[in-house]
């Protein structure tokens, strides 16, 4: 997920002076082993490239990111999935394409904060009641289920294996910024994929042989990078970070650079709020006919499409979207006097992520508080703020002793809900503390992320305008087995701070939670109160089967009885994936412009048919635009 913040962008703005952080010069020194492909310097799309504000206007496509007002980071042109999609759409320079978006542009909003690696954690020291996602650096793989919860084997791993090659291109790093025992597929990349850049980074962080070793004196074995649809065991992973640069590789500074220096239709319309999905109704049911927006200094005015209207919005606004222009369960959307357009119960539903929480102790090695690593990145772009972790994860089954705490029972339920090569628990070491406190030493922190999870929030909306940010859900370890599971990796943890190498790094004792903390009672409390995101959220517009009463989306993307209208972001995912979902969302959008591309689109196409509610819109005559009432 790619973000930028909601701060003001305005036709014709320059960059010069409007950085919201002190800007690295732009004088690196090149990796010694550049990339055969030259990163160009990132600027403004010309003017060319943005859509009129307050004016109505008619498009192919109507593509909609809509970032919470309260996020310090926000989705930038549709996010991961839209900005992929919409690119790929503008290689066909005669259609014309409409990308909605609520912020600006994150190099120049968010300014370091955002382009140097290092920094992704640098939102979390916001009020609690506000909602940060900074990037997701990792590129894994998607399930084999994913197939069988949606019955399309064009979900396979095999089939959707050449939508995983598609975005990235795997830019060399300098040979020194490698770790001798980092094993890597060598066929895992196509060499003809791009424009995003993926890398090991220019920087080879002294914990990352540490945690090598802790990891494997914990029994986990070596395999041969994340990115051939194995997980269980370790390895290091690849960044999302362009070499040449030392910054972040993100859909806006690829794709959209990219389809903004060509002449095509493909229209940004920046700091401007999706207000609802507009629709026509007649016998034949719902059809989305654009979007009413709203710019800044601008009254409300539409976008229409003639062909689709493409929500990418993410897990959070993607469904409050939907809901307030009366797609969703019948109690929210009525309950908010909306119209209700189609009674779908899945919608806000099914929201799963990832929560994490670490230990922490203070360490001998150079970590992201060294006092040079600034100099170093303004030098060199390398150094510890030019990755954003010390590169290697493990992921596990829960094992023996730990495993055989668990009450018989919910090991049952965990060996029944998951496939045997799927982990429950992912081991992500840190370069600084991840705690709820400050600390004053040079930390460095061990995390833990359960993939496995069964606990489920929901999201659902306070009111009838986008404005109103959506009410979230997110219930993390309310199902006692996530509970019980979180307390035996905690008592792993300190096995892994046990090991050889990395007992022969730390300072002293445990910083985080400490010594103090033994009962399983005194770790759950730890637990819970420290409990984070990992901003894996991701299924509250599932995809599933047309008899899945809570399915919202097919696996063709369009939403349940309604006509052009499809979703594509991790909202629709039917289940997390185990491993981070960046790369997975990529293919997605892949899949999809591919499918609207070279596939045989049914402009009439709706989804489910027979068996479910489609509601018509409160009108005397047969057809009505819903989104004007």
């Amino acid at each position: 997920m790619l973000y930028s913040t909601s701060l003001c962008l305005s036709l014709g703005l320059t960059a010069a002076g409007v950085y919201g952080a002190p800007q690295v010069p732009n004088t690196n020194t090149p990796p010694e082993e550049a990339p055969p492909r030259q990163s160009a310097p990132w600027q403004l799309p010309p003017q060319r490239s943005y859509g009129e504000p307050g004016v109505n206007a008619t498009y192919d496509y109507v593509i909609i990111g809509v970032p919470l007002a309260t996020w310090k980071i926000n989705v930038i042109g549709g996010g991961t999935a839209g900005l992929t999609v919409a690119t790929r759409l503008a290689e066909n320079a005669t259609l014309r394409i409409a990308v909605i978006e609520a912020g600006g542009f994150y190099e120049i909003d968010n300014g370091n904060l955002s382009t140097v690696p290092a920094y992704w954690l640098a939102g979390t020291e916001t009020p609690s009641n506000a909602t940060i996602l900074p990037t997701d650096w990792g590129y894994v793989t998607t399930p084999q289920e994913w197939a069988e919860d949606v019955g399309d084997d064009s979900y396979t791993f095999e089939a959707m294996l050449p939508f995983f090659d598609k975005s990235p291109y795997n830019a060399p790093s300098p040979s020194n910024a490698s770790a001798a025992d980092n094993l890597q597929d060598p066929e895992a990349f196509d060499p003809n994929g791009g424009p995003l850049r993926v890398s090991q980074g220019n920087y080879l962080d002294p914990f990352g042989p540490v945690a090598i070793e802790g990891f494997t004196a914990l029994g986990q074995e070596a395999i041969p990078g994340l990115q051939s649809g194995e997980l269980i065991g370790q390895g290091y992973v690849e960044f999302t970070i362009d070499p040449a640069t030392g910054k972040r590789s993100s859909s806006e500074s690829s794709f959209l650079q990219n389809a903004v220096t060509k002449q095509n239709g493909l229209k940004l319309y920046n700091n401007t709020m999706a207000e609802r999905i507009l629709f026509d109704y007649n016998a034949t049911g719902s059809t989305a006919t654009g979007v009413l927006i709203s710019s800044e200094g601008s009254e409300p005015y539409v976008l229409t499409a003639t062909r689709e209207v493409i929500l990418s919005a993410g897990a959070f606004r993607s469904p409050q979207l939907l809901m307030v222009s009366g797609v969703g369960p019948r109690a929210a959307v009525q309950d908010n006097d909306i119209p209700l357009i189609n009674n779908l119960a899945g919608v806000g539903d099914n929201l799963e992520d990832h929560p994490f929480f670490a230990t922490s102790f203070a360490v001998k090695v150079p970590t992201i508080a060294t006092e040079d690593a600034l100099a170093q990145y303004l030098e060199s772009r390398n150094g510890p703020l030019s990755i954003s972790s010390p590169g290697p994860i493990g992921w596990e089954k829960l094992p023996q002793p730990y495993r055989d705490e668990l009450p018989i029972e919910y090991q049952v339920v965990l060996d029944n809900s998951f496939p045997a090569d799927w982990p429950e628990v992912e081991w992500l070491p840190v370069s600084m503390n991840v705690g709820p406190q400050a600390l004053p030493y040079q930390p460095a922190a061990m995390a833990t992320a359960l993939v496995a999870p069964l606990s489920r929030g929901n999201v659902t909306i306070a009111s009838a305008s986008m404005s109103d940010n959506p009410i979230i859900n997110p219930a993390w370890l309310t199902n006692s087995v996530d509970q019980q599971l979180a307390i035996q990796t905690f008592k792993r943890h300190r096995e892994f701070w046990r090991a050889s190498t990395a007992a022969n790094i730390t300072l002293g004792e445990e910083l985080l939670p400490g010594a103090a903390v033994q009962t399983d009672e005194q770790i759950l409390a730890f637990i819970m109160a420290s409990l984070s995101p990992i901003w894996h959220a991701a299924g509250t517009c599932k995809m599933g089967k047309p008899t899945d009463q809570y399915a919202v989306v097919d696996s063709r993307f369009k939403v349940m009885g309604i006509k052009k209208l499809r979703v594509v972001d991790a909202s629709v995912m039917p289940r997390l994936v185990p491993g981070h979902p960046q790369a997975t969302i990529y293919a997605l959008a892949e899949k999809l412009a591919d499918l609207l591309v070279n596939g045989t689109v049914d402009e009439n196409a709706g989804g489910r048919g027979l068996g479910f509610e489609v509601v018509p819109a409160a009108s005397g005559n047969g057809t009505t635009s819903v989104g004007s009432e």
